[in-house]
C-alpha cells in the first residue's frame, strides 16, 4: 500500500498509540528535510512531514526520547521504497 501511495503522491497513514498520522509523500519533502535527515534531526523532520496538526497532536502525547525514536522509525519504515 505504501508503494502505491508514493507512486500516486498520496499521504501514507501511520498509526501511533491508536491515532492516525498522515505522512507527506517523500517525493514532496523539501531540501531542508533531506538535510535534516543527514543530520539526524528527528523533530525537525517530524514537524515537516506530518500533515496538518499531526506534529502538534504527537507532541501532546508528551513522548519520551525513546518514543520519538520509535515513532520516527515506524514512519521511515512506512515510507521506505518497497513497502
Amino acid at each position: 500500500m505504501t508503494a502505491r501511495n508514493e507512486a500516486t503522491d498520496t499521504p501514507t497513514v501511520v498509526v501511533w498509540k491508536s491515532k492516525n498520522y498522515k505522512i507527506v509523500p517523500s517525493s514532496q519533502w523539501d531540501i531542508e528535510v533531506l538535510e535534516a535527515m543527514e543530520d539526524g534531526k528527528m523533530t525537525y523532520i517530524l514537524r515537516n512531514i506530518l500533515e496538518g496538526d499531526g506534529y502538534k497532536r504527537f507532541r501532546e502525547t508528551k513522548p519520551l526520547a525513546s518514543e520519538v525514536a520509535e515513532f520516527f522509525e515506524k514512519i521511515m519504515k512506512a515510507v521506505a521504497p518497497g513497502n
